[in-house]
């Protein structure tokens, strides 16, 4: 929960995860989009 005075940061992501159709083994995908213009981020080029 935020402090009435900070502004919430607005990210998104998810977690997705499937069955192996080879082997049924669990494949997991993580999908993470920071804030934008974080300057604790390393940007990716």
């Amino acid at each position: 929960m935020t402090h009435p005075k900070e502004t919430p940061v607005r990210a998104a992501g998810c977690v997705l995860w499937r069955r192996s159709p080879v082997d049924r083994g669990l494949e997991i995908c993580l999908v993470r989009r920071p804030k934008y213009d974080n300057p604790h981020e390393r940007q990716l080029k």
